[in-house]
């Protein structure tokens, strides 16, 4: 018997089982097990490639159960082609929260799908403690049992924590929170929500967009949408600010004149201005990180691009920061604001006391902190993953062609004692890692990724560089695809289906998310023709 009530029908349904119906027991069994069909045909494939690394991730559904969504990483070979592949396995309900019940649940889980641990290389979670954390977290659990499934923090979310951390300096900080308490105040009042609509079709008659965006609580690289609309309309808002505060409005929200003497501060107006264009950079780093194809190697190189772009930014200070200030200028003279500096005190702790012209104040105490702050944290939060690309990217084609021997040896013994299933002879490894750089070298075009060089890589001469190659295409960068399953788990339960039960999640949830996966009607009958019927068909 169930531990909650489960209603009137499933009650009759075990009691007729119990009761000795085998004809009813054997439907509700073929009928379970026609839902796992596509579940073995993902199993079967990841089993195939004999390496895999698990993705997961938790959240909280409708019915306020705790839903761990796993998802497995592999590389599977498709009309003679390697391709990448992030697959949605199952939510599996989870009550123990913590780093050992996580991972014993996932363990558990992974080992009643028949996936073999053997061939597990890899673990990609968030940066939750009970996830990630060093001792006791599910990552070293796993890691501890299966030395070999090494673990990365999710690079998404190692760049939105590098923003959050870089944006916590005071004029930045003060800057995104008055844009929230605007934002909240026009999207929570119809009156004032009202009135900067009816604003915003006077000015632009076509606009499809009247309504400010709220601000993602959760994901900072996502402001840029939310950010730039609120720059397009800060005249307008003023405009509307000004307005309800003659009309003295009525609300438990932040009242007008308060918001409207906060973001028409020269701080204000610049730290915006500063803004938008790290978060345009952040953004398009945010979505390449997210792409499936995307390897470690490609990763770094993406952190490495940003780190470029923001230091020369850095670098160029001058330059950079005056065609931010002109912006700032032309939206001011349209709305009569008076850039100023603030006002010098002899000893002051909260605000920076920098002489010169506006321009250079606001440069040296905003713009320059918040640059420094920026590369910082890129710099400290990727660190972890070129530590990890330093031991396996030796083997890309445009890599190793700058290796000498001594140099392939360490390389051979850093692979070994990482997995030292995958090295049958050290030596021989050596001996055919020399014949790889040997066969790029006379190469123009030399791959970059770990899946470019997968597909240039013969497995029958180069039996374990395929094998590593394929290892680092499969190390997860983001965990993506267990946080895109979320939107599938609140589409299939929702507020008036909060009781289905687990089982049918699961299979609606891989009939959605598995699209391409084909169940035919044959497949069907077939499961269906192991179970005895009392009616002979084959006649």
């Amino acid at each position: 018997m169930p531990a909650e009530n489960d209603g009137n029908f499933r009650a009759l349904l075990r009691l007729a089982i119990d009761s000795g119906d085998e004809n009813l027991k054997k439907h509700v069994e073929t009928a379970a097990h026609s839902r796992t069909n596509n579940t073995k045909k993902i199993i079967n494939r990841i089993n195939k490639s004999q390496c895999f690394a698990i993705i997961a991730d938790e959240t909280t559904d409708v019915s306020g159960i705790e839903q761990f969504s796993i998802c497995i990483r592999y590389v599977d070979r498709f009309e003679n082609e390697e391709k990448l592949r992030e697959d949605f396995l199952c939510f599996v309900p989870v009550e123990d929260t913590t780093g050992s019940g996580l991972a014993n649940v996932l363990i558990d889980k992974l080992k009643e799908l028949k996936l073999s641990f053997a061939h597990i290389r890899g673990q990609g979670y968030d940066g939750a403690r009970s996830m990630s954390g060093h001792v006791k977290g599910c990552a070293s659990v796993i890691q501890n049992l299966y030395p070999a499934a090494l673990y990365v923090h999710c690079a998404n979310h190692s760049l939105n924590l590098a923003i959050a951390t870089s944006c916590k300096i005071p004029a930045i900080r003060n800057c995104i929170g008055s844009m929230k308490e605007t934002v909240k105040l026009f999207r929570m009042s119809t009156k004032a929500g009202t009135l900067l609509k009816n604003l915003i079709l006077e000015s632009f008659p076509n606009s499809k967009q009247v309504r400010l965006l709220k601000f993602c609580e959760t994901r900072w690289v996502e402001h840029l949408e939310s950010l730039s609309l609120f720059n397009d309309l800060f005249p307008l808002i003023c405009t509307a600010l000004e307005e309800l505060d003659a009309e003295n409005l009525r609300s438990d929200l932040s009242k007008p004149h308060a918001l409207l003497t906060a973001i028409q501060s020269p701080q204000f107006v610049i730290a915006m201005a500063i803004l938008k264009p790290i978060f345009a950079l952040s953004k398009h780093i945010s979505l390449c990180l997210q792409q499936i194809d995307c390897d470690l190697s490609s990763c770094v190189a993406y952190a490495n691009n940003l780190y470029a772009e923001i230091s020369e930014m850095r670098e160029d200070s001058e330059q950079s920061f005056k065609q931010i200030f002109e912006s700032v200028k032309t939206i001011a003279a349209e709305l009569d604001l008076e850039i100023k500096i603030p006002r010098l005190a002899k000893r002051q702790t909260n605000r920076d006391n920098y002489e010169g012209e506006p321009e250079e104040y606001y440069r040296r105490s905003i713009y320059i902190p918040f640059l420094d702050h920026f590369l910082d944290q890129i710099n400290e939060r990727f660190l972890k993953h070129r530590e990890l690309l330093s031991k396996i990217e030796n083997i890309l084609p445009n890599k190793c062609i700058n290796l000498d021997v001594i140099e392939m040896q360490e390389t051979v013994r850093v692979l070994e004692k990482q997995w030292s299933a995958d090295v049958e002879d050290p030596d021989d490894f050596v001996a055919e890692f020399r014949m790889w750089k040997r066969n790029w070298l006379n190469q123009t075009k030399r791959s970059k990724t770990f899946l470019d060089a997968l597909n240039c890589c013969d497995a029958k001469i180069f039996k374990t560089v395929h094998r590593f190659l394929k290892i680092g295409a499969t190390i997860p960068i983001s965990v993506a695809s267990s946080e895109r399953s979320f939107s599938s788990l609140r589409r299939l339960k929702t507020y008036l289906r909060n009781k289905t039960g687990e089982a049918r999640l699961n299979g609606m949830a891989l009939l959605n998310i598995h699209r391409d996966i084909d169940v035919t009607e044959e497949e069907i009958l077939n499961v269906m023709a192991q179970n005895k019927r009392r009616l002979d068909f084959n006649l």
